[in-house]
């Protein structure tokens, strides 16, 4: 699963979306909207539901509705171009069904469909958004018939179980541990640190921490007035000295120290719901403009 839900707002209705990043670079988060990357330029590590693919310039890899995904581009050169679309444009024919792997090992013209619907959506004619549902339904139809196709397996269904624990836990953070997770999950502490480790790409504590520390630099910067000690308590540390340890190991600096410009990076970051996109990632090009 994830640690944060993306919200895709279309513009003007439309269950469709185009856009090409330069550097991408996220959190693990999920959506209800399908998304297909594809790989340009560059190399790119695509973490997806449990597997770690690491895609050559022409690949792409396609991820389903619901599944705990994040992109770690190799250079800031590197571009990826997006198709995201609403589930319910194939849910008609994939109810129920994933790929066997989110790597697309067939041809199907990528680029070319993603410029199509670039212009589509931003040509706006009579009729576009059934257009661009069209030329998405024949894509993933294809995509289903040509790749070997599985039912959603335990994992996907354990995961959606963690959504609401991490709906929890982004809420509550200061008072929670990895004992009060298991809890939650009906389960042994030692099975839910592997199976969070598993869905997710990180440890139990990085989740945890990095939620934490999301907050206390963002009391650092904006609670001029409040001690250390202060925000060390209400960011859930024990001690001083743990917020201390913890936020030097993580972020290369003391709490005093840190720069006006520092962000957490992809691997302990942590971002509001709705955009697990880091601000390293350049949006170069939407069908939003």
């Amino acid at each position: 699963m994830i640690a944060n839900r993306e919200q895709r707002n279309y513009s003007y209705g439309e269950r469709v979306w185009v856009g090409a990043y330069r550097n991408s670079q996220n959190i693990p988060h999920w959506h209800y909207d399908c998304e297909i990357v594809y790989l340009e330029s560059g190399g790119l590590n695509v973490f997806c539901n449990g597997a770690t693919l690491t895609l050559e310039e022409g690949q792409a890899v396609f991820v389903n509705s619901g599944q705990v995904h994040h992109l770690h581009a190799f250079t800031p050169q590197t571009t990826v171009k997006h198709i995201i679309f609403s589930y319910e444009i194939i849910e008609s024919f994939a109810n129920g069904l994933s790929l066997a792997s989110p790597l697309l090992s067939c041809d199907y013209s990528i680029p070319g469909i993603y410029d199509g619907l670039k212009n589509i959506l931003k040509e706006k004619k009579q009729f576009y958004r059934a257009k661009a549902e069209h030329v998405v339904t024949g894509l993933m139809l294809d995509a289903f018939s040509r790749e070997p196709t599985v039912y959603k397996d335990l994992r996907e269904i354990k995961a959606e179980r963690l959504k609401p624990l991490l709906k929890k836990i982004d809420e509550n953070f200061e008072f929670y541990t990895l004992e009060n997770a298991a809890e939650f999950m009906h389960m042994n502490t030692s099975y839910f640190s592997r199976l969070f480790h598993t869905l997710t790409g990180v440890t139990f504590s990085q989740y945890l921490n990095s939620v934490r520390l999301n907050r206390a630099v963002q009391l650092l910067r904006e609670s001029k007035e409040l001690s250390m000690t202060e925000i060390s308590s209400r960011c859930g540390f024990e001690t001083i000295r743990n917020f201390n340890r913890i936020f030097k190991n993580v972020t290369g600096y003391t709490p005093g120290t840190l720069p006006e410009d520092f962000s957490l990076n992809h691997y302990t970051g942590y971002t509001p719901p709705k955009n697990p996109t880091l601000p390293e990632s350049e949006l170069i090009e939407s069908s939003d403009d």
